[in-house]
């Protein structure tokens, strides 16, 4: 007998774009079963009949998708067996159903299981033959005081802060008596690297973002300074609270771990994975707990909401993570790890990304996932290593 709460529940939950990828299991394996399949049609039918979607999707898209789907995947949401008997309206929107569901599958599993059986250039990339542009790598510079920037290592992943001396994860010294007092690490487009502390905390930095540190803790506070986005993990000490200020806003903790996107002319968004932290805004003051992520902005100040933090940190852990993430914020996530300048033409059609790809993709195998699920770009160079990505509409 059909758990038909179950499913409808599951269904609106996937409609509302709040959904696990083990609910998107769930959800195309009830395709297989004959009952539950059934009952889900006549949800559709019941979804369309209220709902029209903003862009048609077209069969020939959804064949497309299916070519390139690895098996396991296709056979999750197969035509119904006498789909020569249905009506055409009806078999329409069992496609255009079908076709949001597998672009969420095809998001929900690139990179993971089937990215490599199912990925292949678009007619347009081979007619164009669109440049190669590798995803970013471990690229930063260090400056102390007011000193020449120093270009890190990009065949290391992270410096040092130890007792006057700076060394690489695997011992090498970067400078061997630093007697500055303050220093500054810069990641550009493209680039990322960690940083330990004096302190033993420790810092990772995303693409376009700078941490201005002491050396070496002093005083009765350890305060440093960020612009981008970085992840942290803070040594505890409870008679010296850790703080990080960015654009308007400042996070004082005494040992947690937690992320802070602060790019310009975006909202600062402050994430807590664990521990506790508090979080000013001019007058404004509210604590975190983990699950917990702040938002300042000019407009609203200070609020605060729960979160998955899985997709707050994916960054780290080598994921872009969109769900539900709106394309302008697509893009500048492309952007700043592609080192790409990103133009308009126009409003895109596809106003949403759901999904998990592989930050260790070239743009191209990226953008190609993004164009199943409705993407329309072009690549332009400019210059010799300078490219512009068109998104149109």
């Amino acid at each position: 007998m059909v758990d038909k709460e179950k499913w409808r529940q599951l269904f609106q939950q996937y409609i509302g774009g709040n959904y696990s990828l083990e609910d998107l299991k769930k959800l195309t394996a009830g395709f297989c079963d004959p009952e539950e399949s059934r009952y889900l049609q006549l949800l559709i039918d019941e979804y369309f009949a209220d709902v029209e979607p903003s862009g048609e999707i077209e069969h020939e898209r959804i064949q497309k998708i299916l070519r390139h789907m690895d098996t396991r995947i296709r056979e999750a949401v197969p035509l119904p067996a006498n789909k020569e008997n249905i009506p055409e309206k009806r078999r329409h929107r069992f496609w255009r159903y079908a076709a949001v569901l597998l672009v969420g599958i095809t998001t929900y599993f690139a990179g993971s299981l089937v990215f490599q059986n199912f990925i292949a250039p678009s007619d347009n990339q081979e007619k164009n033959a669109s440049p190669v542009i590798l995803p970013g790598t471990n690229r930063a510079t260090l400056t102390l005081g007011g000193g020449k920037p120093l270009e890190l290592s990009s065949s290391k992943s992270a410096v040092v802060m130890e007792a006057g001396k700076i060394h690489y994860n695997d011992g090498t010294d970067v400078i061997e008596n630093a007697e500055a007092s303050h220093a500054v690490i810069s990641t550009p487009k493209g680039g990322r690297y960690e940083v330990v502390l004096s302190d033993g905390s420790h810092v990772w930095l995303n693409a376009q973002s700078t941490l201005k540190y002491p050396l070496e803790f002093t005083g009765d506070s350890r305060i440093v300074e960020i612009e981008g986005e970085g992840y942290f993990i803070v040594a505890r000490d409870e008679k010296k609270p850790f703080k990080v200020i960015s654009s308007g806003q400042e996070v004082i903790v005494l040992g947690t771990s937690f992320n802070v996107n602060a790019y310009t002319n975006e909202t600062v968004k402050t994430t807590l994975v664990s521990g506790a932290v508090q979080v000013r805004h001019a007058d404004q003051t509210t604590i975190l707990q983990p699950g917990e992520q702040s938002s300042v902005s000019r407009s609203e100040g200070l609020s605060k909401k729960h979160v998955d933090t899985e997709e707050a940190v994916a960054w780290k852990s080598g994921i872009f993570y969109f769900n539900k993430t709106n394309v302008h914020e697509a893009m500048a996530e492309l952007s700043r790890w592609y080192n790409i300048e990103i133009v308009y033409e126009g409003n895109p059609k596809v106003l949403h990304f759901y999904g998990r790809i592989s930050r260790d993709y070239t743009l191209a195998q990226v953008l190609e996932v993004l164009h199943l699920g409705g993407l329309r770009f072009e690549i332009q160079q400019r210059g010799e290593n300078e490219h512009i990505l068109l998104v149109k509409p």
